[in-house]
């Protein structure tokens, strides 16, 4: 089991307008100005942190169960994006508890800004994990092994319901605050649950496309005419 910690996190402004449904248009100046301020202000109350361990794989007839745990990861996905490996890492992470207060605080306030803030509360998280990805991946390259995209569950047909068992494994409660409520909601609500593949060849990107996700009738980024790609 790993644990790490950053003390920082930069957040991308485009990707927070991505998360607004700009597209390719450009805010106003005043949503502009909000934006800089959302963004500073997450990247100041953010708290990263991750935990993350690797798992044997064992294949059964139909699905994909980890060595030493009662997990099984069910479904076309899991199967696809881990075809061609041995183990696989389990990862949670979150951006910290402070985000959520502040989102609750800029509601009562103001829910514009409050959207605004949450969109750049979100960026940090997806920040983190990217940062996370990247050092993970030098650091099994350096081993010659490879990693596969991550995916969480609520991605295909991985299961939201698999939730629970994922904190359970990686103790994400006590190691870095991170619970899961009976809806299978994570809290705090910046936070992920990760599955990434690790295979001795490179991988190719196995899955992409709105086709494969649950979200593709809902998504607010196809109906502002984008992806979360």
């Amino acid at each position: 089991m790993e644990n790490t910690s950053y003390d920082s996190l930069k957040i991308d402004p485009g990707e927070v307008l991505r998360y607004l449904g700009y597209g390719t248009s450009r805010p106003d100046p005043m949503v502009a100005a909000q934006l800089t301020e959302a963004i500073r202000a997450a990247e100041r109350l953010a708290k990263p942190a991750a935990v993350y361990r690797s798992f044997a794989i064992r294949r059964t007839e139909d699905d994909i169960a980890l060595e030493g745990t009662s997990l099984i990861l069910a479904g076309e996905t899991a199967r696809t994006m881990l075809a061609s490996c041995s183990h696989c890492l389990l990862l949670a992470a979150t951006a910290g508890s402070a985000l959520d207060a502040e989102i609750r605080r800029r509601q009562i306030r103001d829910m514009a800004a409050a959207l605004i803030f949450d969109s750049a509360a979100s960026c940090a998280v997806e920040a983190l994990c990217d940062r996370l990805t990247a050092d993970l991946e030098r650091e099994y390259e350096s081993r010659g092994q490879f990693l596969t995209d991550r995916f969480s569950p609520g991605y295909g047909d991985l299961d939201l319901a698999i939730q629970p068992a994922i904190i359970r494994t990686l103790s994400a409660d006590k190691s870095i605050g991170v619970t899961v409520t009976s809806g299978m909601l994570l809290l705090p609500v910046k936070s992920v649950t990760v599955v990434i593949g690790i295979a001795d060849t490179p991988q190719p990107k196995r899955i992409s496309g709105c086709a494969h996700c649950k979200m593709n009738t809902t998504c607010k980024f196809r109906k502002a005419g984008t992806t979360c790609a």
